[in-house]
Protein backbone atom coordinates (compact mmCIF):
# COMPACT_ATOMS: atom_id res chain seq x y z
CA UNK A 1 0.00 0.00 0.00
CA UNK A 2 1.39 3.29 -0.84
CA UNK A 3 1.54 5.74 2.13
CA UNK A 4 0.79 8.92 -0.22
CA UNK A 5 -2.46 7.17 -1.56
CA UNK A 6 -2.90 6.52 1.72
CA UNK A 7 -2.69 9.97 3.35
CA UNK A 8 -4.69 11.03 0.33
CA UNK A 9 -7.75 8.21 0.79
CA UNK A 10 -7.45 9.23 4.67
CA UNK A 11 -7.84 12.67 3.95
CA UNK A 12 -10.71 12.32 1.94
CA UNK A 13 -12.19 9.28 3.49
CA UNK A 14 -15.33 12.07 2.87
CA UNK A 15 -16.07 10.64 -0.38
CA UNK A 16 -17.56 7.45 0.25
CA UNK A 17 -19.68 8.24 3.54
CA UNK A 18 -21.02 11.14 1.03
CA UNK A 19 -22.27 9.00 -1.77
CA UNK A 20 -23.45 6.69 0.92
CA UNK A 21 -25.73 9.26 2.17
CA UNK A 22 -27.48 10.08 -1.39
CA UNK A 23 -29.52 7.90 -3.17
CA UNK A 24 -28.85 4.54 -3.97
CA UNK A 25 -29.40 5.55 -7.83
CA UNK A 26 -27.36 7.68 -9.91
CA UNK A 27 -25.73 10.51 -8.42
CA UNK A 28 -27.63 13.15 -10.31
CA UNK A 29 -26.32 17.24 -9.93
CA UNK A 30 -28.63 19.84 -11.33
CA UNK A 31 -27.02 23.35 -10.67
CA UNK A 32 -29.19 25.47 -8.86
CA UNK A 33 -28.07 27.57 -4.80
CA UNK A 34 -30.14 24.83 -3.13
CA UNK A 35 -28.09 22.16 -5.13
CA UNK A 36 -24.79 24.18 -4.47
CA UNK A 37 -25.47 24.22 -0.80
CA UNK A 38 -26.46 20.69 -0.10
CA UNK A 39 -23.17 19.73 -1.79
CA UNK A 40 -20.91 22.27 -0.43
CA UNK A 41 -22.58 21.03 3.33
CA UNK A 42 -21.85 17.51 2.55
CA UNK A 43 -18.38 18.39 1.17
CA UNK A 44 -17.95 20.52 4.86
CA UNK A 45 -19.60 17.49 6.96
CA UNK A 46 -17.34 15.14 5.75
CA UNK A 47 -14.16 16.92 5.73
CA UNK A 48 -14.81 18.30 9.34
CA UNK A 49 -15.71 13.89 10.35
CA UNK A 50 -11.93 13.69 9.40
CA UNK A 51 -10.59 16.00 11.87
CA UNK A 52 -10.03 18.57 9.76
CA UNK A 53 -9.19 22.23 11.49
CA UNK A 54 -12.55 24.86 10.29
CA UNK A 55 -10.41 26.42 8.14
CA UNK A 56 -9.05 23.89 6.38
CA UNK A 57 -12.73 22.46 6.16
CA UNK A 58 -13.68 24.77 4.54
CA UNK A 59 -10.74 25.82 1.89
CA UNK A 60 -11.01 22.45 0.69
CA UNK A 61 -14.78 22.05 0.33
CA UNK A 62 -15.45 24.89 -1.30
CA UNK A 63 -12.15 24.25 -3.63
CA UNK A 64 -14.08 21.03 -3.68
CA UNK A 65 -17.30 22.49 -5.36
CA UNK A 66 -15.95 24.91 -7.65
CA UNK A 67 -13.84 22.59 -9.22
CA UNK A 68 -16.68 19.67 -9.68
CA UNK A 69 -19.06 22.67 -11.03
CA UNK A 70 -16.38 24.19 -13.39
CA UNK A 71 -15.80 20.17 -14.50
CA UNK A 72 -19.25 19.86 -15.00
CA UNK A 73 -21.45 22.86 -15.47
CA UNK A 74 -24.03 21.55 -16.84
CA UNK A 75 -24.42 19.64 -13.73
CA UNK A 76 -24.03 15.48 -14.01
CA UNK A 77 -25.76 12.01 -13.95
CA UNK A 78 -23.22 9.16 -12.97
CA UNK A 79 -22.94 6.23 -10.89
CA UNK A 80 -21.32 6.50 -7.25
CA UNK A 81 -18.63 4.75 -8.46
CA UNK A 82 -17.92 7.23 -11.48
CA UNK A 83 -18.43 10.24 -9.07
CA UNK A 84 -16.47 8.79 -6.61
CA UNK A 85 -13.45 8.81 -8.60
CA UNK A 86 -14.31 12.30 -9.75
CA UNK A 87 -14.12 13.16 -6.08
CA UNK A 88 -10.63 11.34 -5.12
CA UNK A 89 -9.08 13.67 -8.80
CA UNK A 90 -10.51 16.62 -7.42
CA UNK A 91 -9.10 16.30 -3.83
CA UNK A 92 -5.97 15.57 -5.46
CA UNK A 93 -6.44 18.96 -6.97
CA UNK A 94 -7.90 20.93 -4.13
CA UNK A 95 -4.99 19.08 -1.65
CA UNK A 96 -1.81 19.87 -4.19
CA UNK A 97 0.15 22.15 -2.16
CA UNK A 98 -1.40 21.56 1.03
CA UNK A 99 0.22 20.37 4.52
CA UNK A 100 -1.91 18.61 6.80
CA UNK A 101 -1.91 17.09 9.63
CA UNK A 102 -4.99 14.23 9.70
CA UNK A 103 -5.58 14.07 12.95
CA UNK A 104 -6.42 10.00 14.74
CA UNK A 105 -10.34 9.58 15.06
CA UNK A 106 -12.28 6.60 15.31
CA UNK A 107 -13.44 6.97 11.77
CA UNK A 108 -10.04 7.60 10.38
CA UNK A 109 -8.68 4.47 12.32
CA UNK A 110 -11.35 2.18 11.05
CA UNK A 111 -10.74 3.37 7.37
CA UNK A 112 -6.91 2.70 7.90
CA UNK A 113 -7.48 -0.70 9.16
CA UNK A 114 -9.86 -1.83 6.81
CA UNK A 115 -7.50 -0.37 3.96
CA UNK A 116 -4.84 -2.29 5.66
CA UNK A 117 -6.34 -5.55 6.20
CA UNK A 118 -7.12 -5.47 2.28
CA UNK A 119 -3.48 -5.43 1.40
CA UNK A 120 -2.60 -8.03 3.11
CA UNK A 121 -2.84 -11.66 1.27
CA UNK A 122 -6.45 -13.17 0.49
CA UNK A 123 -5.77 -16.23 1.44
CA UNK A 124 -4.04 -15.14 4.74
CA UNK A 125 -6.82 -16.18 8.08
CA UNK A 126 -9.49 -13.39 8.91
CA UNK A 127 -8.56 -13.96 12.80
CA UNK A 128 -4.47 -13.28 11.84
CA UNK A 129 -5.50 -10.13 9.68
CA UNK A 130 -7.83 -8.93 12.37
CA UNK A 131 -4.08 -9.43 14.72
CA UNK A 132 -1.87 -7.55 12.23
CA UNK A 133 -3.98 -5.05 11.88
CA UNK A 134 -4.49 -4.59 15.39
CA UNK A 135 -0.57 -4.30 16.28
CA UNK A 136 -0.17 -2.18 12.82
CA UNK A 137 -2.42 0.00 14.34
CA UNK A 138 -1.42 0.45 17.76
CA UNK A 139 2.10 0.93 16.40
CA UNK A 140 1.67 3.60 14.19
CA UNK A 141 -0.12 5.48 16.26
CA UNK A 142 2.66 5.42 19.00
CA UNK A 143 4.83 6.77 16.32
CA UNK A 144 2.30 9.98 15.03
CA UNK A 145 0.45 9.86 17.73
CA UNK A 146 -0.76 13.17 16.59
CA UNK A 147 -1.73 12.27 12.83
CA UNK A 148 -0.30 11.46 9.83
CA UNK A 149 0.54 14.49 7.56
CA UNK A 150 0.18 15.43 3.78
CA UNK A 151 3.96 17.24 4.01
CA UNK A 152 5.57 15.85 1.17
CA UNK A 153 9.02 16.33 3.00
CA UNK A 154 7.67 13.94 5.31
CA UNK A 155 5.89 11.53 3.68
CA UNK A 156 8.80 9.16 2.79
CA UNK A 157 10.02 8.74 6.68
CA UNK A 158 5.85 7.90 7.08
CA UNK A 159 6.38 5.62 4.39
CA UNK A 160 9.29 3.93 5.35
CA UNK A 161 8.08 3.87 9.41
CA UNK A 162 4.71 2.12 7.59
CA UNK A 163 6.55 -0.37 5.59
CA UNK A 164 8.84 -1.25 8.76
CA UNK A 165 6.22 -1.58 11.56
CA UNK A 166 3.91 -3.89 8.91
CA UNK A 167 6.94 -6.45 8.74
CA UNK A 168 7.03 -6.15 12.13
CA UNK A 169 3.84 -7.19 13.17
CA UNK A 170 4.06 -9.69 10.83
CA UNK A 171 6.58 -11.60 12.35
CA UNK A 172 5.40 -10.99 16.38
CA UNK A 173 2.23 -12.11 15.03
CA UNK A 174 2.57 -16.05 14.12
Amino acid sequence: MKIKSLVISISFVLFSPFLEKIAAQDVVIEWSPKMDEFVLGYYKMMADQIGLKNTEVNTISNCMLTQLKAKFPKGLRTSKEKFAEINSGLAKVCLSGKVLIVPWNDSNKAYVRKRFIEELPSDMPEEKKQQIATCFLTKYIAKYPNGVSTDQSVIAAQKADFKAIELICAKEIK
